[in-house]
């Protein structure tokens, strides 16, 4: 196949395409079937060309297509076709970070691409635009970046500063459990106009979720809000403190699981970072009880060191996560207040 690949330089469009949308033309049940439950893990090529390949049938340009391309199904929007090599010229789509299922986005590298038609599975309906789209860009992971939102064909960031409960909310709309605010111009200068997020409004759909800021001079992209949906940490209460939520076990949500810290050389400073990322002032380490020690098997965070000016716990040196590391087994417990 040859591969032809032409540089993004189209305006960023969001999308939401749902597979069992009406499919126009050139497609059978059969291949729906196969979109659907399609991985790209045992599948070849040679096993995708569409059984009408040899009548060479022409995909209108602007209608949107299931096209395989690296190795997994993408929905694109065909551009051109070349009659020589029976190619078309498609912007793809890619699965959206949220996590919600049959929404999608464009990828931002070697999206447009020359793709031959016998990897075109079958024509698709148009996909369906819902706004206002809020995503994450230019984070070194997808649950990770400077918050963006898409609404009436204008692109933009956030303009204020996002506290770690806004950002848990951001991030629950994004499919992800919960997240923190990883500060102001971490990933980088947006572009376009500024936005206010109204965070209340994100469940209830009964008020404006985004809004322009009628006054942006105060805003500037080099201070745009960024977010992480990732590394939230909670206090998980012991048996005599259940109706306590400032007591408890600290815990930090990495790699989609909750996992305690090692109390080992742990210092106020320490504390005071991680009290106050949970919305309080500050807090004390309180003495764990023989039947808080935790068994073999855990993964912990390491070797904790703040300085007390962070923002949040994992902007603390530590030495990571390790597997038994903990040779105490004592987590930590705080009380915080």
């Amino acid at each position: 196949m040859a591969l032809k690949v032409k540089a993004l330089n189209s305006v960023r469009i969001i999308t939401t395409y749902h597979p069992d949308a009406l499919i126009k033309q050139h497609s059978d049940a059969e291949i729906l079937a196969k979109i659907r439950d399609y991985t790209g893990n045992n599948i070849k090529y040679s096993e995708w060309k569409r059984k009408d390949v040899e009548h060479k049938a022409k995909y209108a340009i602007n209608s949107y297509v299931a096209a395989i391309y690296n190795a997994e199904w993408y929905i694109g929007k065909i551009l051109e076709y070349d009659s020589k090599d029976n190619e078309y010229n498609i912007s793809f789509m890619r699965e959206n970070v949220s996590k919600v299922r049959y929404r999608y986005k464009w990828p931002r590298k070697d999206d447009i691409l020359w793709i031959a038609e016998s990897n075109i599975l079958c024509q698709v309906g148009d996909p369906v635009l819902f706004e206002p789209f809020i995503t994450l860009v230019d984070g070194p992971k997808e649950n990770e970046g400077r918050v963006e939102v898409y609404k009436k064909g204008r692109w933009g960031s956030v303009c204020k500063p996002l506290g770690h409960i806004e950002a848990a909310y951001i991030c629950r709309h994004l499919g992800y459990l919960g997240g923190i605010s990883a500060g102001s111009g971490v990933y980088g200068p947006g572009r376009g106009i500024f936005w206010h997020i109204n965070i209340t409004c994100l469940y209830s759909r009964n008020c404006e979720i985004a809004m322009p800021v009628p006054d942006p001079t105060g805003c500037d992209h080099s201070q745009d809000a960024a977010i992480i949906c990732d590394h939230m940490i909670r206090l998980t209460p012991g048996e005599d403190e259940l109706s306590m939520r400032n007591i408890g076990r600290l815990d930090m949500y990495h790699n989609e699981q909750y996992l305690p810290v090692c109390a080992e050389n742990w210092i106020p400073e320490n504390t005071r970072v991680a009290c106050r990322q949970l919305g309080y002032e500050d807090g004390e380490l309180t003495e764990a009880r023989e039947n808080d020690f935790l068994q073999d098997g855990h993964v912990w965070m390491m070797e904790v060191v703040c300085t007390g000016s962070e923002t949040r716990l994992d902007k603390c040196k530590h030495s990571g996560w390790s597997l038994n590391g903990c040779k105490s087994r004592r987590p930590v417990f705080l009380h915080c207040h």
